[in-house]
């Protein structure tokens, strides 16, 4: 989750002053839900007792391919 807050000040330029918003970015990771994902995928892989290669293929172009298909 992305979050920002936006605040006006007045920052000195020149010889006057210019209103400039200034933003405070906060950034949550979520980092629990992804190590679950990895670690259902390498037991995937496993079970279905995949070669080196294919399990190559598996996680790094298989997702590639069920992004675009629910992506539509």
């Amino acid at each position: 989750m992305i979050s920002a807050l936006r605040r006006q000040t007045l920052a000195p330029v020149g010889g006057g002053c210019k209103l400039v918003t200034m933003e405070k970015i906060q950034i949550h990771q979520q980092g629990f839900a992804g190590m679950v994902w990895i670690a259902a995928w390498l037991f995937t892989i496993g079970f279905l007792h995949l070669p080196f290669w294919r399990g190559v293929f598996a996680v790094v172009l298989w997702p590639y391919y069920l992004g675009l298909a629910f992506g539509k």
